[in-house]
């Protein structure tokens, strides 16, 4: 038996995250979320190895856009 080789293995990860994003108005926000974010490269921190950990973001609005939690830090 020879050392084993390491590989890369990709899986696709449903995230939640809170952004906030300041803006003149709800539309707009959602407009700058979705412009600025959607696609974003990220960087999560490093593996115990000391290699970085890096994703594409992707947003899924789905059915609905991205819920809307507060304004000005009051809840909605």
């Amino acid at each position: 038996m020879g050392i084993q080789p390491v590989k890369t293995y990709t899986f696709d990860v449903s995230l939640f995250a809170t952004v906030d994003v300041k803006a003149k108005t709800v539309d707009e926000a959602r407009a700058l979320l979705k412009e600025k974010v959607n696609g974003a490269s990220c960087n999560a921190g490093t593996w115990p190895t000391g290699e970085p950990i890096l994703f594409e973001l992707s947003m899924d609005d789905g059915d609905s856009p991205n819920t809307l939690v507060s304004v000005d830090g009051n809840a909605v």
